[in-house]
């Protein structure tokens, strides 16, 4: 991992990694094992469980999604299938017009 991240510290619980943001909120990321479609084949989910303070940007949210990743991957060097969904409307970026 760079030495440029700042991931907050997590724990991992039945295969749930868990972590809190000072702003107040917590975060949980798990993988769902595919393996019914292809050997060795999972999807990365990660939830805001608990909001924090309103409109706060935490840059630390990322590097700790990132740290959370290359630990799963040392244990497991497997593929990743990322599925978006655009039902929650979030899929806009902040400067995007659409």
């Amino acid at each position: 991992m760079s030495n440029s991240l700042h991931p907050y510290s997590y724990r991992e619980s039945d295969g749930q990694y868990y972590f809190d943001t000072p702003s107040g909120a917590r975060y949980v990321a798990y993988f769902l094992d595919l393996s019914s479609l292809a050997e060795n084949l999972f999807t990365f989910n990660f939830d805001r469980i608990i909001d924090g303070a309103p409109d706060s940007v935490d840059c630390n949210v990322f590097d700790t999604i990132c740290a959370i990743l290359q630990s799963f991957f040392l244990k497991h060097q497997n593929s990743m299938l990322l599925v978006c969904d655009t039902a929650d409307g979030k899929r806009r970026g902040p400067n995007e017009a659409f």
